[in-house]
């Protein structure tokens, strides 16, 4: 166990690259073979335009990198 003066913080894994809604859903469309129609509901809040984790704190604590993009990390989650 940390003792009391320990700080946990998480730690993110992922690309590091920004990716937008529309994006992911063009690569899973890709991946899946999916040629129709994507609705988006125009009724909610728009959010950012990209999302992006910081994978510094992986980097430095842990001396992570990835090794391979979203795109076929999911190509190979979806096979």
């Amino acid at each position: 166990f940390p003792s009391h003066d320990t700080i946990i913080t998480p730690i993110n894994i992922g690309s590091g690259d920004g990716v937008s809604i529309r994006e992911l859903v063009e690569m899973l469309c890709k991946l899946m073979k999916y040629e129709g129609p994507i609705n988006y509901d125009e009724t909610k809040p728009v959010g950012k335009p990209k999302y992006v984790l910081s994978i510094e704190r992986a980097r430095e604590l842990l001396g992570w990198e990835p090794k391979t993009s979203l795109f076929n990390s999911l190509k190979e989650i979806i096979s």
